[in-house]
């Protein structure tokens, strides 16, 4: 397999490198993740990954993915650019057929199946996790939205509205 490097990883024989324990590491610019793109306000950044093949303790052809980034996106209070760094792991063992992959019972195992193959798409599974670890709602860790009122106590700002089915209560004794 191969070192670090500056270059977009290319598709990998994932049963060979389960085999021979082959190791690909890199750093993969943000933008080059086209599904990802649209969401980050600036292009900046990188993902550094390292995809390590090995067999599993049931004798399958299997990886780990390690990877960490800091990507620029918007935060949902402010509106500005927060770098919410990633990070993270995952587990896979490989199957050779869809029909296998079909036959997997859904369990919550810590491995995730894949479909494995002589020229697996690494740089499709690297955006899959990294879509997967984004946050839903992005914020700085102490923003407040700008031009809203700080009121310390909320019950004393709201004034007193009567019930929604107070003036119904005359009508109870005139239907007969």
């Amino acid at each position: 397999m191969s070192a670090p490097s500056e270059d977009l990883p290319r598709p990998i024989d994932v049963f060979e490198a389960a085999r021979t324990a082959g190791v690909v590491a890199g750093r993969v610019p943000l933008a080059a993740f086209e599904r990802v793109r649209p969401s980050m306000p600036v292009l900046r950044g990188d993902l550094v990954f390292r995809f390590e093949g090995l067999t599993d303790a049931r004798g399958r052809a299997a990886a780990r993915l390690h990877y960490e980034a800091t990507v620029p996106l918007t935060c949902d209070r402010c509106g500005t650019v927060v770098d919410v760094p990633l990070h993270g792991q995952a587990s896979y063992y490989f199957v050779r057929s869809e029909s296998e992959l079909a036959r997997i019972p859904v369990d919550d195992t810590d491995e995730e199946p894949l479909l494995g193959s002589a020229r697996f798409d690494l740089m499709e599974l690297l955006e899959d996790e990294l879509i997967l670890a984004l946050p839903l709602s992005p914020r700085h860790p102490d923003c407040e939205p700008p031009g809203l009122p700080v009121v310390p106590d909320e019950a004393a700002a709201q004034p007193e509205r009567p019930h929604p089915f107070a003036s119904l209560a005359g009508f109870k004794g005139r239907r007969q």
